[in-house]
């Protein structure tokens, strides 16, 4: 008898000896990561991105997660014909939320058609994108499927969410353990062995939906808990107590408690998008997340909180005539990154905006931002800038900024973020 080799053995053996070729399709923060971190494992790897200016960055010059690219073990291009010789297929673009709550997986769509027009057997796709339990198998399989191969048979579909901490240097992406549920064992097989390669520990679940699960979660946690503390910083404030002092008490607890600080709010692309989906989720199954639904409430509110605390430090400003002026310390989404998208700073400085405040920023990161149609510019952090602006706000705490020149020059400093310890004359928290 003569033994039938399957597609998935001829993928898993050139896995294993590093011969399958990786294709990324999506170039931003996480997929350029994942890109270089398959490159760095000895794949030959192709990066696919609708964004001709992202490619050319990227094989120019590189990024703060990437080094350049080029050559022939790693190439950035946007002519997705090219992914049509990859044996393994990532999906990392993004994906956002509605204003209603809805999510928008137009960019996770497209991907998977073009993937659907480059399939061929012994493939392996995998959807790395936050998206709400149930996408992959209800949504990306059936677009697969309709070049007549089938998931676990001709070509393997699994879902392994994406981790990165960006800025993180403990944690880099071969360092974080993967979650891989795929739509049937053969696709969990075959995708953990492709991660495996990064020398990353894998643990895999028994579908799509629980690996979906398990990343909407694990952010919703952290989500809800950051609403716990900015409550209790709200009501710290109003008891005139320090809300830090009471969490570094609650820390010393060797067991049963997980610090989480409260601040301006919550920002960046990622984790407020899950609770938001996972409420959606619970919507389409007929259930309902309270705890989940106040802490998208606290939370939203409180860069809202922080631009009216301002107004109140400012008053009509130090003259008592024309217009106040604010300076924010930090735009970006967290420190140390250059990402403003979806930062809470954005919220705050429109609201003073249209309250009619002149708002100044400074952030060594981000040169320029866009709100409320204006263009505004990082400012360089002078003494004379400090001293002039009516009040100092302190949004994202950059390791690289000049702390003890802001507190030697600023007339009132609001740090919600906990950075820098109040005094009850010029520095304060919420």
């Amino acid at each position: 008898m003569v033994a039938v080799i399957s597609s998935s053995d001829v993928l898993l053996a050139q896995i294993n000896s590093k011969k399958a070729r990786v294709g990324v399709i999506g170039l931003g923060v996480v997929g350029a990561a994942q890109a270089v971190a398959m490159t760095h494992a000895g794949f030959t790897v192709i990066g696919a991105d609708i964004d001709p200016e992202r490619v050319a960055l990227l094989t120019a010059t590189g990024q703060e997660i990437a080094p350049p690219v080029g050559g022939e073990s790693m190439r950035a291009t946007s002519d997705f014909d090219e992914l049509a010789g990859a044996d393994c297929i990532i999906n990392c673009v993004t994906t956002s939320h509605r204003a209603d709550g809805t999510p928008n997986r137009g960019a996770l769509t497209d991907a998977a058609r073009l993937v659907a027009q480059q399939l061929t057997v012994g493939t392996l796709v995998v959807v790395e994108s936050t998206v709400p339990p149930g996408t992959t198998r209800d949504l990306i399989l059936p677009m697969l499927e309709e070049s007549g191969l089938r998931s676990g048979e001709d070509f393997f579909l699994a879902f392994s969410p994406e981790r990165l901490d960006l800025g993180n240097q403990t944690y880099p992406v071969e360092a974080i353990p993967r979650v891989v549920g795929g739509i049937t064992p053969s696709c969990t097989e075959v995708a953990s062995a492709l991660y495996q390669q990064l020398a990353a520990k894998i643990h895999p679940v028994s579908s799509p939906e629980a690996a979906e699960m398990a990343k909407v979660f694990e952010n919703t946690f952290r989500y809800v808990n950051i609403g716990l503390a900015n409550e209790l910083a709200l009501l710290c404030s109003a008891m005139s107590l320090s809300v830090h002092e009471v969490l570094d008490a609650c820390a010393t607890k060797p067991f049963a408690f997980m610090t989480h600080r409260p601040g301006p709010g919550v920002g960046g692309r990622c984790i407020p998008m899950a609770p938001r989906y996972l409420s959606w989720a619970a919507r389409e199954a007929g259930k309902e997340l309270p705890v989940t639904e106040a802490a998208m409430r606290v939370n939203d509110a409180m860069p809202h909180v922080v631009a009216q605390r301002v107004q109140a430090l400012i008053g009509d400003g130090k003259s008592g005539e024309g217009r106040p002026s604010v300076l924010i310390l930090g735009v970006a989404y967290k420190p140390n990154v250059a990402d403003a998208r979806g930062s809470v700073a954005l919220t705050v400085a429109g609201d003073l905006l249209r309250a009619g405040v002149r708002v100044l920023y400074h952030d060594p990161h981000v040169p320029s931002i866009s709100v409320e149609g204006q263009q505004l510019l990082s400012q360089e952090l002078e003494s004379r800038l400090i001293e002039d602006v009516d009040c100092t706000v302190l949004l994202c705490p950059h390791e690289s900024v000049d702390y003890e020149l802001i507190l030697r020059h600023s007339s009132r400093l609001l740090d919600p973020t906990g950075h820098l310890t109040p005094d009850g004359q010029r520095v304060f928290h919420i």
